[in-house]
């Protein structure tokens, strides 16, 4: 037999989410992914809002520990989409950025440049 979401025992909303986790009775390495993909799917049903990582999944946690939703019908939903991971760069150095870095190779490319030269001169002294 399967149960109704009827059956279900609906918690008050009210009470705080920490006192929540601690009563709950089901299996909570379980609750643990099924909440992420739940807060995948309110994300999902609320495009028009935007809301911070750690507020979806609270707001997904209490759905599940309130009883709004089962972790059963948490399972049934398809897999959640996968998401591209986009790297923003500034693409253009600013112009003082772009001299400033020119100025400092071209400044080490002279301290090499002398330190080359300064090297034989060296061995010719120690020589004498």
């Amino acid at each position: 037999m399967t149960k109704k979401k009827e059956d279900a025992p609906i918690v008050n909303p009210e009470i705080p989410l920490q006192q929540l986790m601690l009563d709950c009775k089901q299996d909570k390495y379980r609750m643990v992914s099924l909440t992420t993909r739940w807060a995948v799917e309110v994300q999902k049903r609320e495009s028009q809002t935007s809301h911070q990582p750690d507020q979806l999944v609270s707001m997904a946690l209490k759905d599940i520990l309130t009883g709004k939703v089962t972790l059963e019908e948490i399972e049934k939903l398809p897999p959640a989409p996968k998401l591209e991971r986009r790297i923003e760069v500034a693409s253009v150095i600013s112009d003082e950025l772009a001299k400033r870095i020119a100025e400092e190779d071209i400044r080490s490319e002279k301290n090499a440049k002398a330190k080359k030269d300064e090297e034989p001169l060296e061995e010719e002294e120690e020589k004498e």
